[in-house]
């Protein structure tokens, strides 16, 4: 098998294996080329798991001894046994699970072993196999299978307590759940205090199997109040003296709860009247007001304001507190802003957003107390901090420290993956692209690792080109100073190219690029999202047309160089579109026609401040989307403008050592503010 450039520079980590591979002289430039693949070993090691598809016996075993000492045998093993996911294999299927006990690649053959063996109801061989039940549902099979086989040695008390306290129940433990019920250990009043709590948490789809076990007198007004909290506008016209009286105050109040997600102004006018004013405790009065008072704030709604602003002044909560402080924001009631943030708990007063704001309603009341307020922001790096520093005209503090440079050495290394066996396999799985597979492992990889060595791991992740997995590692650890490795800059050239093709700053590309995927080439939200920039599959068809690019196929948009051209021109057709950073980079996240109804929505005022507009966004994901990449492009002004910082591409090198890093961050002063994106939003 031929060696790439991409394996042979992994090799300095693999010296003491016995499949470590011939070392070349590399440059740290090579290290940020995660596309670099070793074609003829990605052929071949496809070649088997395509003839393990097709069970083609000889080949297989031609690939398993060509592969036999190779890190990447064991994938290839489970992809073989995953297309063989019967009896016959249980034992080869167990040997292989005990043999990597370790690797992800074991747990996940487990489940889909286990999950074959329930739905072909063979349960004696899930008895047999003698697996350890990892998870809820393998717990759940176990049990079935001693119910099926063993029904004496099922221990039904345990499962009667496990029943009890568990609300949410995977759906392979409902025939446990039947035959608990059957035994006798589910009587009705276990039953109907489980159905109140299902209502209360509003889990509505758990409801029908409890009715089904119910006794038949029970039925029938169980069944009326799951109705009744599916459609609760009829909630007006519900009888509720056909309910036995003991549960009428709990039917009413969580249809009332269930119809202040879309009628609010409803049940502010229904809890005052009868029969629910009576049928009501006043706890629940005031629950009500909050979930109405709440819905109708979300909406910028002066209904809302008003009901709020009542609540708060005997039962206010973080989220009332919250909600009434974005609504002064949006109006610019300074006044009351400064007196919802004084009436804050600490655990919400303390945080940046909140110091922010209300430095800001004591700065237009011209009260002095707020320079105090940003001074203290200012020595933060965040968004607020350099929002903060904007309005005192300081330099940002960006605290890159020269603690967190890297310093893992080869030892350091080599003891890593002998320490961590999926290490072989991730760096084989980069060798050969198959980075969804690298990306799974990695995280089952964290699951088992000490803490102490997730800093160095997330070195090893970084150099193999895994930003994502870096940056996720980092993220866990709270290591927030280590900006070289939680903001590379990988993709250089292209993101130059595009950059001066749309006139864009590259530092824009980047911050957009690092939130939307961490660099993750592979990316896919469940909203359909794809790539490193995560484009929506129609919108890069229709850029890519606008582009001149002909020949443009779906599967494209996981090429880099492709989804960065086609992310940095749908960028730039926003920010043109709309003639601001901040609306276009909302746009970006929850697309135009959301943001052109948010702008209809400002009830007409003619312009408000873009930091009001951002913190005052209806959707908490747009809303923290908008800040992080406004945070994120300052940062990324810093490492890669900065003229005594070291370049991102140094960081990296074929023997790891420390590198000497300028740690003077707090006299830097970017070429571009942030206050020079905030410009006021105005309707056209």
């Amino acid at each position: 098998m031929q060696k790439s450039t991409s394996w042979r520079i992994l090799g300095f980590f693999l010296v003491s294996l016995t499949w470590s591979l011939p070392l070349s002289a590399t440059t740290s430039e090579a290290i940020f080329q995660p596309n670099s693949v070793d074609v003829a070993l990605k052929n071949d090691f496809e070649a088997w798991w395509a003839a393990a598809k097709k069970n083609d016996a000889a080949q297989v075993a031609k690939f398993e001894q060509q592969f036999a000492n190779h890190p990447l045998f064991p994938m290839g093993r489970y992809l073989f046994l995953l297309e063989n996911l019967n009896t016959t294999q249980q034992q080869t299927i167990v040997d292989f699970i005990n043999t990597y006990p370790q690797l992800g690649l074991s747990v996940r053959l487990q489940q889909r072993y286990l999950d074959t063996l329930a739905n072909n109801q063979a349960w004696s061989h899930i008895l047999t196999s003698q697996l350890t039940p990892s998870n809820q549902q393998q717990q759940c099979l176990a049990k079935r299978a001693l119910m099926a086989n063993q029904p004496n040695q099922l221990p039904l008390n345990d499962w009667q307590n496990f029943w009890l306290t568990n609300l949410n129940l995977h759906t392979s433990c409902r025939e446990i759940e039947r035959h608990l019920h059957r035994q006798g250990l589910l009587d009705s009043d276990a039953l109907l205090a489980r159905l109140k709590l299902l209502f209360e948490q509003q889990r509505h789809a758990q409801v029908p199997s409890i009715i089904a076990m119910l006794p038949p007198q029970e039925k029938g007004w169980s069944q009326a109040w799951l109705n009744l909290v599916q459609q609760p506008h009829r909630v007006n016209e519900f009888n509720f003296e056909s309910l036995p009286a003991h549960i009428r105050p709990q039917v009413a109040y969580t249809s009332l709860v269930a119809l202040s997600r879309t009628d609010p102004e409803q049940v502010l006018l229904l809890r005052q009247q009868a029969p629910f004013k009576s049928l009501l405790t006043p706890e629940q009065q005031i629950q009500l007001q909050r979930e109405a008072g709440l819905r109708l704030t979300y909406r910028f709604d002066e209904q809302g304001w008003q009901t709020l602003n009542q609540l708060n002044d005997y039962a206010a909560e973080e989220a009332t507190l919250i909600w009434q402080a974005r609504f002064a924001i949006r109006y610019s009631k300074w006044a009351d802003l400064a007196r919802i943030t004084s009436d804050m708990p600490e655990s919400l007063a303390t945080q940046a957003q909140w110091r922010y704001w209300r430095a800001r309603a004591l700065t237009e009341m011209g009260d002095q107390q707020a320079l105090a307020l940003f001074e203290q922001l200012a020595t933060e790096r965040n968004y607020y901090g350099f929002l903060a520093a904007d309005r005192l005209g300081k330099p940002y503090a960006i605290h890159r420290t020269a603690d967190y440079a890297i310093t893992i050495s080869q030892e350091r290394a080599s003891a890593l993956i002998q320490s961590y066996p999926s290490l072989h396999l991730i760096a084989a799985l980069v060798d050969i692209d198959w980075r969804i597979n690298a990306h799974r492992e990695w995280h089952h990889l964290l699951n088992i690792a000490k803490t102490e060595d997730f800093y160095d791991l997330a070195a090893l992740a970084h150099a193999w080109g895994l930003h994502h997995l870096a940056i996720t590692t980092l993220g866990q650890i709270q290591a927030w100073d280590a900006l070289d490795k939680r903001f590379p800059a990988p993709f250089n050239q292209t993101v130059i190219r595009q950059a001066e093709s749309q006139q864009l700053a590259s530092s824009l590309i980047y911050s957009i690029m690092r939130r939307e995927s961490a660099f993750y080439p592979q990316a896919r939200s469940p909203a359909g999202a794809e790539g490193l920039m995560q484009l929506m599959p129609n919108t890069a068809r229709e850029v890519a047309q606008k582009q001149g690019l002909r020949s443009f196929n779906p599967r494209d948009i996981f090429d880099a160089d492709i989804n960065i051209q086609l992310g940095s021109a749908y960028l730039a057709e926003l920010l043109a579109r709309y003639n601001h950073p901040v609306l276009a980079i909302a746009a970006y996240n929850a697309g135009p026609s959301r943001v052109n109804q948010w702008l209809v929505d400002l009830n007409g005022a003619n312009s408000i401040e873009a930091d009001q507009w951002i913190d005052t966004l209806p959707f908490f994901e747009t809303r923290r989307y908008v800040r992080q990449v406004l945070e994120h492009k300052l940062v990324y002004d810093f490492i890669l403008a900065n003229p005594h910082a070291t370049p991102i591409t140094t960081y990296v090198s074929s023997q790891l050592n420390t590198i000497e890093q300028n740690t003077d961050a707090n006299d830097w002063i970017p070429p571009q503010r942030l206050s020079s994106l905030m410009t006021p939003v105005t309707l056209r």
